[in-house]
């Protein structure tokens, strides 16, 4: 198996399909012919979207996969080995030592991307650190209690799930179906008039948390992958960044931060200009003039809404100061 036979999934929604743009153009800027299947939302019915081909469950017990928690389709896709991206991110630098290291790695393996700085923090202090960041990446401990009275949240330091990659058989499928529809009717009789797949303030706060439950539950291992991603925080790329990390800084991941647009709306952005280069290339290549367009304007209303919370914040620190 070499580099080539690496899959890239790439899961996207109409809010983000913007963005997916950047990404695929800048896969294929830094691999060679890379193999990617997109995930759009379940409504978008056609074969391709972005030059790519879309991949869809047939069987219903994997389409219930939906919303929040559609990324964990991955492991029912055609490829035995694979690379998973969220959307909102982009590819700095050649890949292609990255997936071929994903090719030769022992299977079955789960990889995930992690701070360096913040794991050995995390290591350090354990099962106490551990507990307390639950509620960050997995949901509501005291409905996990109930869900699974024998769980053990101190037993393993839990990830984000916007890039992984894996072997296709790690999970017992069965199994994580089986989980799965458990938790849907637990979720059920919590009255909670929102569904789970919808809600990240569920049980579980989406594929991330279900994820770690089952990985955690399992005792399947983990290896992490020091700082694949540069963070793009508001004005701070290379934030508890080591350079000296294998693959470190191959992608960056605009996670819980203001993300990049067809137009510089949002000053600060950490590698925006390196977005706009891939998003304009894409524009260029399939002539997606009408898109550019639609895509400025929805990317003005969103750095409006950016502009408009970024002012309430400043004027709040304004009142508490004259307190």
């Amino acid at each position: 198996m070499t580099a080539q036979d690496i899959a890239i999934y790439i899961s996207t929604t109409r809010r983000d399909y913007y963005l997916c743009k950047a990404l695929v153009v800048s896969l294929e800027a830094h691999a060679d012919h890379p193999q990617i299947y997109i995930l759009p939302d379940d409504d978008y019915k056609v074969e391709t979207i972005f030059g790519y081909p879309v991949w869809r469950p047939e069987d219903p017990r994997v389409l219930a996969l939906d919303h929040f928690y559609k990324k964990l389709r991955v492991f029912w896709g055609p490829a035995e080995r694979f690379l998973y991206l969220d959307a909102d991110q982009l590819a700095l630098k050649d890949i292609h030592d990255f997936l071929n290291m994903i090719a030769t790695a022992q299977a079955p393996f789960f990889m995930v991307s992690v701070d360096s700085e913040h794991r050995q923090l995390w290591e350090q202090l354990g099962a106490e650190a551990y507990l307390r960041a639950h509620g960050w990446f997995m949901g509501k401990a005291d409905l996990i209690r109930q869900f699974d009275p024998g769980y053990d949240m101190t037993k393993r330091m839990p990830f984000g799930s916007g890039a992984f990659t894996a072997h296709r058989d790690l999970i017992d499928k069965e199994l994580f179906l089986d989980l799965f529809e458990k938790a849907l009717a637990f979720h059920a009789m919590q009255n909670d008039p929102q569904p789970m797949t919808k809600s990240r303030n569920a049980l579980f706060m989406g594929d991330q948390g279900f994820l770690n439950y089952f990985l955690s539950s399992q005792d399947i291992a983990v290896t992490w992958l020091d700082d694949l991603f540069l963070w793009g925080s508001d004005h701070n790329l290379y934030r508890h960044y080591d350079p000296t990390m294998p693959y470190a800084g191959l992608f960056v991941h605009w996670f819980n931060c203001p993300r990049p647009g067809p137009v510089p709306f949002i000053k600060g952005i950490p590698a925006a200009r390196e977005w706009r280069q891939m998003y304009h290339t894409y524009c260029r290549t399939y002539g997606d003039l009408r898109d550019y367009v639609r895509d400025s304007i929805f990317y003005s209303v969103y750095a409006m809404k950016i502009a408009k919370s970024r002012l309430s914040i400043m004027k709040h620190k304004m009142l508490r100061k004259k307190e």
